[in-house]
This record gives C-alpha cells, sequence and structure tokens, in this order.
C-alpha cells in the first residue's frame, strides 16, 4: 500500500510505502528531464538509493535502481526492471 502527497511548499511528490512486513520506505519525487526519480528518504547522507522511472511509454516504463557512495555525486544502476500496464485502472466510486 502506499500514501501519497504534495507537499505545498515545495511542490514535490511525498510517498509512503507500507509492506506487507509492517516496515515503510519514504519517497519524494522529482522530475529529471523526461525521467521520474524517487529519492528515498532517512537514509544514510553518504549511502544515498534512489528509483528512476524512465523509457516512459503509453504502456510500459523502466525502473532503475540506483545507488549513490558519495552523497549523490555519481550513481550506478544495481537493478533493471522493465513493467507495463497490462489495463486501465478502475475509475474510483
Amino acid at each position: 500500500m502506499s500514501l501519497a502527497t504534495v507537499d505545498a511548499e515545495s511542490g514535490q511528490w511525498h510517498e509512503t510505502l507500507l509492506f506487507s512486513t509492517g516496515r515503510t520506505t519514504e519517497y519524494r519525487w522529482s522530475a529529471d528531464g523526461e525521467d521520474v526519480v524517487f529519492d528515498r528518504i532517512g537514509d544514510d547522507p553518504d549511502e544515498r538509493k534512489r528509483l528512476r522511472a524512465t523509457e516512459i511509454g503509453a504502456d510500459s516504463f523502466v525502473v532503475l535502481d540506483e545507488r549513490s557512495a558519495d552523497g549523490g555525486q555519481t550513481w550506478v544502476t544495481v537493478g533493471r526492471t522493465p513493467t507495463r500496464r497490462l489495463r486501465e485502472a478502475a475509475p474510483p466510486d
């Protein structure tokens, strides 16, 4: 499950993910060109983690799992997950 809100001051999306284990992870979303970057909040500032949605199409995109060992100066991709939309979400009641 997730809860996403917009921070009124910064205009950025903030998302909290709740896992079946009861753990949570928080991300702050931002645009980077045509990509969407999900910076993980609360990690060691020198050992940063983020996700990047790239190659965004009408029914597919790629999620890159990126890591930085130098406070975000450089990033290394450690995982790549092709993702595709199977169907439209049902409209809310």
